[in-house]
């Protein structure tokens, strides 16, 4: 009995302790199990950071603007002074036209004459039921001294008048002062160049000649260095048979003596000017070249003497022939380069001399042309400008005796006011009309149509002699120093951070000189307009060329923050911008880790980071879960 009741309490003591066990180990772990029920979370701890806000994209350079040359008349094209693919400025002068009047001047003048009889009829028949007789007598007597003055300015224009003659002729003497200035140091230069080498100043005939005879000059001194050196290796396979060797040796060494003073003699006699006397070279000349023919008899004496074979003796006589054949078109080509040499200069100074007494009688000219225009200066004498003027005024004086008239006859009719509008409806037309032909006459003489843009030449649809229609287009010019433009798509919260006039920076130019790229319009994306714009630029440069790829960057320079952390950690609800870090919780069974929320304020972003304010900055900031969180949830961190 006692046996079994001492088993019975075996048992249940047993059975606690395996039971207490358990409750043990369930309690130490806990905390593990329960972790891996947890999310799993990535944190980083705030840190300062850069942050460089930057826009990049790739496009194709376009032309950005071209613009066409229109002429306003029908005029004839004397001249195109440039051509397709040439670089013009502003100012420049394209084409010259014909001094003649246009079709248009013409017109304009056929359509003033009308309207000034038509007012005049008016005036006149309105005038002639007022009786306003004085009037318009002195009006008359205006429009009479006009029309001397207008004769007076059409004769300025035509150059018959005495300033336009005086002033014409002064011009064309300039002119030829100049033209014979050129010639004369054209001529000079040449003078110059005939004693160098290369004569790069000559040109024509003289330069042919000269050319042709040391061309020639050369080849026969080189025919006679060539016959020579035979002759020398004849005599000194020959003169071994015979003991005259040093005789035959001492001999050439003073005909080679010989030969050199003549040489000297006769570039002595090429470096003279071709007016000194060359008499005495020439009779020096002479006798040496008398001397050198008797060593040279002495000198084949023994080389005869020096060998007894006969075809020895006949390969010497070869020899020596072709040394005096080859010598004497030596001389001859010396002689002809010294007499051409002479003739050319003499020639030049011929036309020098001529260019000098011409230009003596056109500055003679000048003075008097210049003095003749003095004169009809301070005779009274006005130039078409200064008429132009006096017409203005006369025509001034015109109107304001006209308004007199008028407002006389309007104080004198009921229906003065409607015949004042019909006037000056009329005279506004023909003052209107004035100023048209006043424009188109200025044009008429040496008229010039300039570039009013600078760039490239891309088309010419006129030549010289060609007439022109009014409005239409004869040059078109690419605007290339305004630019080429280049355009990409970027998202449009991207496009909110650029403005008009930003700078952007080329990537992928790394040769030539530096190109710039300016934004200068922001307009809607076609294709996805709603969320996408296109940024167009203008891109300057000397070497960039149209169709060429190019790549941009463009927006902040990289700043320091004290606050940055990754995108990705930066969350958004209803309220606002906020981020979740992991913090630490103490509990009986160790730390337990929670999400909490702080609120923050983005104030700058790049593709990776981004600066925000509200955070102490010891933050661990949770950047991703394997599950969504909230603030408040229990978290664990990977590990």
């Amino acid at each position: 009995m006692d046996e079994n009741k001492s088993k019975r309490k075996d048992i249940i003591k047993t059975i606690a302790i395996i039971f207490l066990a358990a409750m043990l180990v369930l309690t130490f772990f806990s905390n593990t199990i329960m972790n891996y029920s947890l999310p799993e979370v990535s944190a980083v701890y705030v840190s300062q950071g850069t942050i460089s806000e930057q826009i990049r994209g790739s496009g194709t350079v376009t032309v950005q603007q071209e613009y066409e040359v229109v002429l306003d008349q029908t005029r004839e094209i004397k001249s195109v002074l440039v051509k397709e693919g040439n670089t013009v400025s502003a100012g420049d002068t394209l084409f010259e036209l014909e001094d003649e009047e246009s079709e248009e001047l013409e017109e304009a003048k056929s359509t003033l004459t009308t309207l000034e009889l038509e007012y005049n009829k008016a005036l006149i028949e309105y005038s002639a039921q007022q009786g306003y007789s004085a009037e318009l007598a002195e009006i008359s007597d205006a429009e009479e001294t006009l029309e001397k003055l207008k004769e007076r300015y059409e004769a300025a224009l035509a150059g018959t008048d005495d300033l336009s003659v005086s002033t014409a002729a002064y011009k064309a003497a300039k002119k030829d002062v100049d033209a014979l200035t050129a010639e004369q140091t054209k001529i000079s230069e040449a003078l110059s160049a005939v004693d160098t080498d290369d004569m790069l100043d000559l040109t024509g005939d003289y330069y042919t000649r000269l050319r042709t005879a040391k061309d020639n000059l050369t080849a026969a001194q080189s025919a006679y260095d060539t016959a020579q050196d035979d002759y020398d290796d004849v005599l000194d396979e020959y003169s071994s048979q015979t003991d005259y060797s040093d005789e035959i040796t001492a001999k050439r060494r003073e005909i080679e003596t010989l030969q050199n003073k003549i040489n000297q003699y006769y570039i002595e006699m090429f470096n003279l000017d071709p007016t000194e006397d060359t008499s005495s070279l020439n009779a020096a000349i002479n006798e040496e070249n008398l001397n050198l023919k008797y060593l040279k008899q002495d000198l084949s004496t023994l080389t005869q003497k020096a060998s007894s074979s006969s075809m020895a003796k006949l390969k010497i006589q070869l020899a020596e022939e072709k040394v005096t054949k080859t010598k004497k078109a030596l001389n001859a080509a010396k002689e002809t380069l010294t007499e051409e040499t002479r003739s050319v200069k003499l020639s030049l100074r011929d036309e020098l001399n001529d260019v000098e007494e011409k230009l003596y009688a056109a500055n003679e000219a000048l003075s008097e042309a210049e003095e003749a225009k003095s004169d009809a200066t301070a005779a009274g004498g006005l130039s078409a400008s200064e008429l132009s003027v006096k017409i203005e005024e006369q025509e001034a004086a015109i109107r304001d005796l006209q308004t007199a008239l008028e407002t006389k006859q309007l104080t004198d009719s009921t229906s003065a006011q409607t015949v004042k509008l019909d006037l000056d409806n009329m005279e506004q037309s023909i003052e209107a009309q004035k100023e048209k032909i006043e424009k188109l006459e200025a044009e008429t003489i040496d008229a010039v149509v300039t570039a009013k843009v600078g760039g490239l030449i891309k088309s010419v649809s006129v030549t010289a002699g060609e007439s022109t229609t009014a409005g239409s287009a004869v040059m078109v010019i690419s605007m290339v120093d305004k630019g080429y433009t280049l355009s990409f798509s970027v998202k449009t919260e991207q496009a909110k951070k650029v403005s008009i006039g930003d700078k952007a920076e080329i990537t992928n130019w790394y040769w030539g000189d530096d190109l710039q790229a300016t934004l200068v319009a922001i307009n809607p994306d076609s294709s996805d307009p709603q969320s996408s714009r296109i940024l167009e630029f203008r891109i300057t440069g000397s070497d960039i060329t149209e169709g060429q790829s190019l790549s941009l960057s463009m927006g902040s320079k990289g700043q320091q923050y004290a606050v940055a952390i990754p995108n990705s950690a930066v969350r958004e609800d209803s309220n606002g911008k906020f981020v979740l870090a992991m913090e630490a919780k103490s509990s009986p069974l160790g730390n337990r880790y929670v999400a909490v929320r702080y609120d923050v304020e983005v104030i700058a972003k790049d593709d990776n980071n981004s600066a925000v304010n509200g955070l102490l900055g010891s933050e661990f900031i949770i950047i991703t879960s394997t599950t969504p969180i909230e603030a408040g949830n229990q978290v664990r961190p990977a590990n």
